[in-house]
C-alpha cells in the first residue's frame, strides 16, 4: 500500500499577477516503503526538490535508460514537461524530503543548468543550506496555509539567486555544486544572455535573424557562430521559447488566448495555439487544466 503523506499549503490562486517567479506550492515529503509499481511523471512548472535520506530511484525519459538512485544531500531541479518514473520499492526505510513547486524559471535561464534539455539538474549542497530552506519554508506553509505566500515567494527568490551562484561540476551530465561563489561560466554565457535579453524586450515585434545580427554588429552567420558556441538554440527557437515561455505566464494571470497573441507576437489565437501546442505538446486551455489539477 502507497502511504506517501504530503504536509504543506497549494499556492496556486493566491498571488495572481504577481512577477512571473511565482510559487506554487511547498511541501515536506514522508514516504513510507511500498511495493507499488513505479509510476511516471510529467508536470508543467519546475520542481526544486531535496532528499534528507537516500530516497527512491528514479529513471529519466525512456524505459530504457536504467535506475538511479536519488541520493540525500542533493538538490534537483526538474524542468517543465520532464518525464521520469519514480520507485520506492528498493527503498524499505521511510524517506524524507522536501519540495518547491513554482513557474517562471526560464526567465532565469534556468534551462540551461539542464542543458536546454527536458531533464533534470542536480546541485550538490554539501551545507544543506538550500535543503533546510527549503523544508523550513513547506513547515511554515503547513502552519500559516495562505497567509505564507509572501514568506515562501521571498525564500524562492533567495533560492533561485544561489542556484545562479552554483559551479560545474559534470556540465555533460548536469551536475553543479552549491559550494563556493560566481555564476557559472558567466563570461562565456554573455552574449546568449544578451540575445536573450534583447528578444525579451521584443517578444511582440516582428523579428528575424537579420535584425538581431544587426543589433550585435555581426553577419547573420557569424550570429549563429557566436550563439552556437554557448547554446545548441538557433535565434528564432530561442525567440519562440521565449514567447510561449510569456504565453505560459499570461495565462496562469487569465488573460484572453487573443491578448496573448498579440503580445507574444503571434498572428492570431489559432497561431499561438499550434505553436504553443508544438512547444508545450498540449493547446493552452489544456495546459492550464493540468496545471489547476496538478496543483
Amino acid at each position: 500500500m502507497n502511504t506517501t503523506l504530503f504536509t504543506g499549503f497549494n499556492f496556486e490562486g493566491i498571488g495572481a499577477g504577481k512577477p512571473q517567479l511565482r510559487v506554487l506550492g511547498a511541501y515536506n515529503i514522508t514516504h513510507e516503503y511500498s511495493k507499488a509499481p513505479p509510476r511516471k511523471f510529467s508536470h508543467p512548472f519546475w520542481v526544486l526538490s531535496c532528499r534528507f535520506t537516500n530516497h527512491e530511484y528514479i529513471r529519466l525519459h525512456t524505459v530504457r535508460n536504467p535506475w538511479q538512485q536519488v541520493m540525500a544531500g542533493r538538490i534537483m531541479l526538474t524542468p517543465p514537461g520532464s518525464l521520469y518514473w519514480q520507485d520506492f520499492s528498493r527503498v524499505p526505510a521511510p524517506t524524507r524530503g522536501a519540495f518547491i513547486a513554482f513557474t517562471g524559471g526560464e526567465t532565469l535561464g534556468l534551462q540551461e543548468f539542464t542543458g536546454n534539455k527536458k531533464t533534470l539538474a542536480v546541485f550538490l549542497d554539501p551545507e544543506n543550506r538550500v535543503s533546510r530552506a527549503i523544508s523550513d519554508v513547506a513547515r511554515y506553509a503547513a502552519s500559516l496555509k495562505a497567509k505564507a505566500f509572501c514568506k515562501v515567494q521571498s525564500t524562492l527568490y533567495g533560492l533561485m539567486d544561489q542556484l545562479l551562484s552554483a559551479q560545474p561540476v559534470d556540465k555533460k551530465n548536469h551536475v553543479w555544486t552549491l559550494e563556493g561563489g560566481g555564476h557559472p561560466d558567466r563570461a562565456e554565457r554573455s552574449f546568449r544572455l544578451q540575445v536573450n535579453e534583447y528578444l525579451l524586450a521584443r517578444l511582440a515585434e516582428k523579428t528575424v535573424n537579420r535584425d538581431i545580427a544587426r543589433r550585435f554588429s555581426l553577419s547573420v552567420p557569424g550570429l549563429f557562430k557566436k550563439l552556437a558556441a554557448e547554446t545548441d538554440e538557433s535565434p528564432m527557437k530561442m525567440l519562440a521559447r521565449l514567447r510561449i515561455d510569456r504565453a505560459k505566464a499570461l495565462l496562469m494571470q487569465g488573460e484572453p488566448l487573443k491578448v496573448i497573441a498579440g503580445r507574444t507576437g503571434f498572428w492570431d489565437a489559432y497561431h499561438l495555439s499550434k505553436v504553443f501546442k508544438h512547444y508545450a505538446g498540449l493547446s493552452p486551455r489544456k495546459y492550464l487544466k493540468a496545471l489547476v489539477n496538478a496543483g
